[in-house]
Protein backbone atom coordinates (compact mmCIF):
# COMPACT_ATOMS: atom_id res chain seq x y z
CA UNK A 1 0.00 0.00 0.00
CA UNK A 2 1.63 3.31 -1.18
CA UNK A 3 -0.29 5.18 1.44
CA UNK A 4 -3.45 6.78 2.05
CA UNK A 5 -3.16 10.79 1.21
CA UNK A 6 -6.30 12.10 4.19
CA UNK A 7 -6.48 15.57 2.40
CA UNK A 8 -7.58 14.56 -1.25
CA UNK A 9 -10.64 12.78 0.56
CA UNK A 10 -13.10 15.71 -1.72
CA UNK A 11 -15.83 17.45 0.06
CA UNK A 12 -14.85 16.19 3.57
CA UNK A 13 -13.04 18.88 6.14
CA UNK A 14 -9.91 16.34 6.50
CA UNK A 15 -7.10 18.84 6.14
CA UNK A 16 -5.28 19.35 9.31
CA UNK A 17 -1.83 18.16 7.79
CA UNK A 18 -2.12 15.11 7.93
CA UNK A 19 -0.80 14.28 4.33
CA UNK A 20 2.34 12.76 4.90
CA UNK A 21 4.84 10.30 2.87
CA UNK A 22 5.09 6.98 2.57
CA UNK A 23 7.38 5.86 4.97
CA UNK A 24 8.13 3.18 7.31
CA UNK A 25 9.96 4.10 10.02
CA UNK A 26 8.26 4.52 13.46
CA UNK A 27 10.82 6.44 14.30
CA UNK A 28 9.74 9.48 12.46
CA UNK A 29 6.82 9.71 15.02
CA UNK A 30 7.14 11.75 18.03
CA UNK A 31 5.29 10.64 21.29
CA UNK A 32 4.55 13.23 24.18
CA UNK A 33 4.38 11.72 27.24
CA UNK A 34 1.17 13.01 29.56
CA UNK A 35 1.79 14.62 32.79
CA UNK A 36 -1.86 13.78 33.95
CA UNK A 37 -3.67 11.79 31.74
CA UNK A 38 -7.49 11.68 33.52
CA UNK A 39 -6.90 16.19 34.13
CA UNK A 40 -10.22 17.67 33.00
CA UNK A 41 -11.46 14.32 31.42
CA UNK A 42 -15.01 13.31 32.97
CA UNK A 43 -15.34 9.90 34.75
CA UNK A 44 -19.02 9.33 34.73
CA UNK A 45 -20.62 7.01 32.11
CA UNK A 46 -23.30 9.61 31.79
CA UNK A 47 -21.26 11.93 29.53
CA UNK A 48 -21.87 12.38 26.16
CA UNK A 49 -19.25 13.56 23.51
CA UNK A 50 -20.78 15.60 20.70
CA UNK A 51 -19.04 17.54 17.90
CA UNK A 52 -17.96 20.65 18.66
CA UNK A 53 -18.58 22.43 14.70
CA UNK A 54 -22.59 20.99 15.04
CA UNK A 55 -23.07 19.78 18.16
CA UNK A 56 -23.76 15.66 16.58
CA UNK A 57 -23.75 13.15 19.47
CA UNK A 58 -20.39 11.08 18.26
CA UNK A 59 -20.14 8.66 21.59
CA UNK A 60 -20.16 8.84 25.54
CA UNK A 61 -18.46 8.37 28.68
CA UNK A 62 -19.24 4.93 28.76
CA UNK A 63 -17.07 4.42 25.96
CA UNK A 64 -13.69 5.74 27.34
CA UNK A 65 -11.08 2.63 27.49
CA UNK A 66 -7.52 2.69 27.92
CA UNK A 67 -5.06 1.94 24.59
CA UNK A 68 -1.31 1.27 25.71
CA UNK A 69 -1.60 2.43 30.05
CA UNK A 70 -4.32 5.46 29.26
CA UNK A 71 -7.26 6.77 27.74
CA UNK A 72 -5.65 10.14 26.87
CA UNK A 73 -2.61 10.60 24.48
CA UNK A 74 -0.68 13.41 22.68
CA UNK A 75 1.06 12.97 19.67
CA UNK A 76 2.84 15.40 17.20
CA UNK A 77 2.52 13.91 13.36
CA UNK A 78 4.93 14.48 10.99
CA UNK A 79 4.14 17.80 9.78
CA UNK A 80 4.48 18.52 13.22
CA UNK A 81 0.50 19.10 14.27
CA UNK A 82 0.27 18.09 17.92
CA UNK A 83 -2.86 16.12 18.71
CA UNK A 84 -4.37 15.27 22.71
CA UNK A 85 -6.67 11.68 21.88
CA UNK A 86 -8.76 9.83 23.69
CA UNK A 87 -9.76 6.21 23.03
CA UNK A 88 -13.24 5.16 23.25
CA UNK A 89 -14.33 1.54 22.04
CA UNK A 90 -16.65 2.97 19.91
CA UNK A 91 -18.09 6.40 18.28
CA UNK A 92 -21.02 5.72 16.35
CA UNK A 93 -21.70 9.31 15.54
CA UNK A 94 -18.17 9.01 13.53
CA UNK A 95 -17.89 8.09 9.44
CA UNK A 96 -15.13 5.95 8.58
CA UNK A 97 -12.88 7.00 6.01
CA UNK A 98 -10.47 5.68 3.49
CA UNK A 99 -8.35 2.50 3.72
CA UNK A 100 -6.34 0.97 6.29
CA UNK A 101 -2.76 2.28 7.07
CA UNK A 102 0.08 1.59 9.23
CA UNK A 103 2.24 4.51 8.18
CA UNK A 104 3.07 6.57 10.88
CA UNK A 105 0.59 4.99 13.30
CA UNK A 106 0.48 6.17 16.73
CA UNK A 107 -0.16 2.76 18.37
CA UNK A 108 2.35 -0.07 17.20
CA UNK A 109 0.75 -2.68 15.02
CA UNK A 110 -2.48 -1.19 14.13
CA UNK A 111 -3.67 0.12 10.64
CA UNK A 112 -5.53 3.11 11.14
CA UNK A 113 -8.32 4.97 8.81
CA UNK A 114 -9.82 8.81 9.39
CA UNK A 115 -12.44 9.25 11.71
CA UNK A 116 -15.32 12.19 10.67
CA UNK A 117 -18.04 13.78 11.81
CA UNK A 118 -20.99 11.83 10.23
CA UNK A 119 -23.66 14.50 10.20
CA UNK A 120 -21.10 17.65 9.17
CA UNK A 121 -17.67 15.26 7.99
CA UNK A 122 -15.04 17.54 10.13
CA UNK A 123 -12.05 15.42 10.75
CA UNK A 124 -12.50 14.01 14.59
CA UNK A 125 -9.86 11.49 14.49
CA UNK A 126 -9.08 8.20 13.84
CA UNK A 127 -10.17 4.37 14.04
CA UNK A 128 -7.67 1.90 14.85
CA UNK A 129 -7.53 -1.48 14.48
CA UNK A 130 -6.11 -4.45 11.85
CA UNK A 131 -7.39 -4.73 8.48
CA UNK A 132 -10.63 -6.11 9.25
CA UNK A 133 -11.23 -4.88 12.48
CA UNK A 134 -11.91 -1.80 14.28
CA UNK A 135 -10.90 -2.02 18.09
CA UNK A 136 -11.19 1.14 18.93
CA UNK A 137 -11.43 4.93 17.90
CA UNK A 138 -8.78 7.52 19.25
CA UNK A 139 -10.74 11.18 18.79
CA UNK A 140 -9.35 14.02 19.26
CA UNK A 141 -10.35 15.99 22.47
CA UNK A 142 -10.58 19.85 21.52
CA UNK A 143 -12.98 18.68 18.11
CA UNK A 144 -15.17 17.52 21.21
CA UNK A 145 -18.08 19.03 23.48
CA UNK A 146 -18.15 17.05 26.76
CA UNK A 147 -22.10 17.08 28.01
CA UNK A 148 -23.91 15.30 30.54
CA UNK A 149 -26.24 12.67 29.69
CA UNK A 150 -30.21 12.62 29.61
Amino acid sequence: MTGCDPGSIGGFNVSWGLSVPAVDDMDEVTVIPEQSEQEGLPQEGGDRYYCRVCGALITTGGERTEIDGGHAHTFVNPAGYIFRIGCFRSAPGCLIIGEPTREYSWFAGRFWRLAACALCTTHLGWAYGNRETREFFGLILDRLRRGEGD
